[in-house]
C-alpha cells in the first residue's frame, strides 16, 4: 500500500520536472554506502517544495554534511502545516 498523498506527490514531482533540465548536487555517500544529494531545478531544491506543499516530511540526519538542505527544510514546514495541506492533516 503506498503512503498517504503519494500518488499526488508523484504527480506533483512529474508536473514540476518531467522533461526538463534538473541538477544532482550529490552530498556523500551514508554509512550503509549509498549515495545521498539533492535534485534543483529552476524553482530550487524539489524537496523544500515537497515539503512547501505538504507531500513530505522531514526526518533529521545523523550526517552533518545534510545539515545545509536540512535548516532549509525546517523553514518550509511551517507553511505546510498551517494551510494544512497533505499529510499534515489530522
Amino acid at each position: 500500500m503506498a503512503p498517504p498523498f503519494a500518488h499526488e506527490a508523484r504527480a506533483f514531482v512529474e508536473r514540476l520536472l518531467l522533461h526538463r533540465d534538473v541538477g544532482a548536487v550529490i552530498q556523500g555517500i551514508d554509512k550503509a554506502g549509498r549515495l545521498f544529494g539533492s535534485i534543483v531545478f529552476h524553482k530550487g531544491n524539489i524537496s523544500t517544495e515537497l515539503l512547501k506543499q505538504g507531500y513530505a516530511t522531514l526526518v533529521s540526519g545523523q550526517d552533518s554534511r545534510s545539515l545545509d538542505l536540512e535548516c532549509s527544510c525546517i523553514l518550509c514546514v511551517p507553511e505546510a502545516y498551517s494551510c494544512m495541506l497533505c499529510v499534515f492533516v489530522p
